[in-house]
């Protein structure tokens, strides 16, 4: 569970703080986040949370 959990936020959070402070906290802190989505995305269960988050977006998308 923990592992889907960071495989969601991690980037979420690395990316904000890039984008708003111009540096990646998440990095900083030591925490290689790249790399663990890379060997969680392997995963089914990961695959699963994935697609249904882009179904979601193409779903919303279409709604507008």
């Amino acid at each position: 569970m923990a592992d889907i959990a960071a495989f969601v936020h991690l980037p979420l959070i690395g990316q904000a703080s890039q984008a708003i402070y111009g540096t990646d906290y998440v990095l900083d802190a030591g925490i290689d986040w790249k790399a663990h989505v890379k060997q969680v995305g392997i995963r089914p269960a990961a695959q699963k949370v994935q697609a249904d988050r882009n179904a979601y977006i193409e779903a919303q998308r279409a709604g507008q």
